[in-house]
């Protein structure tokens, strides 16, 4: 699952490089941001539908055109749906959760949807009022809590919840003078349950539960 998936990199590069995968990329759509919102600028999930067919995935890549909420995470909880992997990257910083506690409950339910997470969290940097503009930048202060330590935030995230993860930086870039990072988060044990999550992708459970519009092309299991 690439949650937020936008023009579909990740998704549907998995797609091409495992054609047995069940890929399915939840995307809400639009142009993106004010920065692309040009004469010229194409929907996000038309870019995608042209890139799923230019790289061969139809059979094993499709669409959920939806708006990403944490609601969803515990909806899939409770159904026990499980997949192999998602990706959760500039995601977080779109949610309003206003307090550590409500992170803390919604990241560590997100970490139970599947046996491993690939995700990005919004930086704190120096608390700057270049750092104070970030969409979301209210709620994610809170989360934090005077820590600067990602690993920490989300191990102790997790931990409040019953989760032993490993959590291991797999990507830095450069984002103006700091560091924007991805995470790989691996469920080792879930308290009174089972050593990991076990795997359940039931796709069309998943569609109901996203609420997924439907589209022409690339959007059913």
């Amino acid at each position: 699952v690439d949650y937020g998936s936008d023009q579909g990199y990740f998704s549907i590069s998995v797609a091409k490089l495992f054609p047995k995968a069940n890929v399915i990329g939840v995307e809400m759509g639009g142009v993106g941001g004010e920065i692309w919102k040009k004469a010229d600028s194409q929907d996000v999930l038309s870019i995608q539908e042209a890139k799923i067919q230019e790289f061969g995935v139809e059979s094993n890549m499709h669409i959920c055109q939806t708006k990403v909420a944490p609601e969803q995470f515990f909806l899939l909880k409770g159904k026990g749906l499980v997949s192999d992997y998602q990706f959760v990257l500039s995601v977080f910083h779109w949610f309003d959760l206003p307090t550590r506690v409500e992170f803390d409950k919604t990241i560590s339910t997100l970490f139970l949807n599947a046996r491993t997470t690939f995700i990005e969290l919004p930086i704190i940097g120096d608390n700057s009022p270049m750092i104070r503009k970030q969409v979301g930048w209210k709620n994610f202060v809170k989360w934090y809590d005077q820590r600067n330590d990602m690993t920490q935030i989300i191990a102790e995230a997790a931990e409040a919840h019953g989760l032993t993860v490993k959590v291991t930086m797999v990507a830095a870039v450069p984002w103006v003078k700091w560091q924007r990072e991805t995470y790989r988060v691996d469920v080792i044990s879930v308290k009174g349950g089972e050593d990991s999550p076990a795997i359940n992708f039931g796709c069309e459970d998943r569609r109901t539960i996203y609420r997924c519009a439907t589209r022409p092309k690339y959007s059913s299991c």
